[in-house]
């Protein structure tokens, strides 16, 4: 976890779920994204592609936050909004679907695939991600701090 929060720190705020949703606004949007559908998968295996996406997608605006307020914690509710963008974000992807493209349709099934991943992801990042996330990053920022004030106090 350690390595991982240190790639955490060098990336700038916001850039992770930036990418992650382009990423799933591409997937969703295009004729044949990744060239998938010469991807031979298994009955249902979309919608856990779904489900993964919008896991991703919730966790990753999560610790974007998280990360903005480092060291101090964070708040259940602009993480609980993050989770509703999620859905939100789903919800307009499967009907712009349905609207602006002619090779994809709505689907109910995927709309709570996309769901049932924001909400895990919020769950998962709110009680367990967060608080190993928080214990790895918060002495990067001490030694950050602690450098940057002797630096401060020396001039």
């Amino acid at each position: 976890m350690r390595y991982f929060a240190k790639f955490l720190k060098i990336i700038p705020n916001w850039v992770i779920s930036t990418v992650v949703l382009l990423l799933i606004i591409y997937i969703s949007l295009d004729s044949n994204p990744l060239d998938i559908n010469s991807i031979i998968l298994f009955e249902g295996a979309d919608k856990l592609i779904h489900f993964i996406m919008y896991f991703v997608l919730c966790s990753a605006y999560i610790i974007d936050y998280a990360k903005s307020r480092m060291p101090h914690h964070t708040k259940i509710g602009p993480e609980i909004s993050f989770g509703c963008l999620c859905v939100a974000i789903g919800m307009l992807l499967e009907i712009m679907q349905a609207t602006i493209t002619e090779f994809r349709t709505f689907d109910t099934y995927d709309l709570i695939a996309n769901t049932l991943g924001a909400i895990v992801g919020f769950l998962v990042m709110h009680f367990y991600g967060l608080h190993k996330l928080r214990r790895s990053m918060i002495p990067l920022y001490v030694r950050h701090h602690r450098h940057s004030s002797h630096h401060k106090s020396s001039k």
